[in-house]
């Protein structure tokens, strides 16, 4: 991908070495309610820099880069003109700002601009883990536990933003951050929302091309392996390239489990024109991906519109309570 050929510029950036959590929390974070239009307006207009959006258990928060408060929104104050005019209007600094576009809509109001969202910075910078809560960032970023109540840790937003702007700005990854990933927010909420048209016919005739592909290509890699096996084993994979074609396996990864030779991808890469049955298994290894992947998948996602005079439309996915 874009992104891993442009981690190798990163590397020469001194390493961030992480200690144990320590068992501390910081001071609470300040949560204060906005019930009507006018406490909104009045909150809107006092606030100074920058403004954070979060959304916890079908809530949203206001936060402003004024050190300790947030400002949790009732629903009533969605349908007033100034919050209609606030949020359409304004720039955005987010966590999760699919989601949080989505709940906008789910009450009629729009989002303007996302000038950051946290877990996407998070995803990017590479951190080392699926979680990508608000509540583990904190406890990544912060270097500390959080409190028992993650609310609690709302007015701590921009230390994250912070941080994570100090490791986005190694190599090129803030280049991807801003100009490639942060876009495609607005993109894929709406994709979400609505769905995306699907043309099966195209997609099956595609399926039966990788069938025949793939069926060259397990005959050309058992010519090569001078026999068949089951390409899709591993296990079988390694006994195949290190056992009887003893190809070399100095500066491979072992797998954590077993401690065997990993036949994965990146190990695969690196012995490309060592031996010529390598390309053809990546090669394999892509349409099979494909097709099992998108090819195959894909169609099974769809429902049909009522009456049948649209096409195909791969189900939407229901909006945040």
């Amino acid at each position: 991908s874009l992104l891993k050929r442009w981690e190798g510029e990163a590397k020469n950036k001194p390493a961030v070495v992480q200690s144990a959590l320590p068992a501390m929390v910081a001071s609470p974070s300040r949560i204060r309610k906005l019930k009507t239009a006018e406490e909104f307006k009045q909150a809107i207009f006092k606030k100074k820099g920058s403004v954070g959006l979060i959304l916890m258990e079908a809530k949203l928060y206001l936060i402003f880069d004024d050190g300790g408060t947030a400002w949790e929104i009732e629903q009533s104050v969605f349908s007033s003109s100034e919050a209609r005019s606030f949020f359409g209007q304004g720039e955005f600094l987010v966590h999760d700002g699919k989601s949080i576009i989505r709940f906008l809509r789910g009450h009629g109001v729009g989002l303007g601009k996302i000038t950051f969202d946290l877990m996407l910075a998070a995803y990017v910078a590479g951190v080392f883990s699926r979680d990508l809560s608000y509540v583990a960032l904190i406890n990544r970023e912060l270097g500390r536990m959080t409190s028992l109540d993650p609310r609690e840790e709302l007015g701590h937003f921009f230390e994250i933003v912070r941080s994570l702007e100090s490791k986005l700005s190694a190599g090129k990854l803030g280049h991807v951050f801003r100009e490639i990933e942060l876009p495609l927010v607005p993109v894929l909420a709406a994709m979400e929302e609505r769905g995306i048209l699907l043309d099966c016919a195209v997609l099956r005739n595609l399926s039966k091309n990788a069938d025949e592909k793939l069926r060259k290509l397990t005959q050309k890699i058992y010519a090569l392996a001078g026999g068949p096996f089951n390409i899709n084993s591993s296990q079988q994979l390694a006994v195949i390239l290190f056992e009887k074609l003893k190809i070399r396996t100095a500066g491979l990864r072992k797998t954590p489990k077993g401690g065997v030779v990993s036949t994965g991808a990146a190990e695969l890469e690196k012995l490309k024109g060592v031996h010529p049955v390598i390309s053809e298994i990546l090669e394999y290894r892509e349409y099979a991906k494909l097709k099992t992947t998108y090819l195959d998948a894909l169609p099974e996602l769809v429902i049909s519109k009522p009456g049948g005079s649209t096409p195909p439309l791969i189900k939407p996915e229901p909006p945040p309570a």
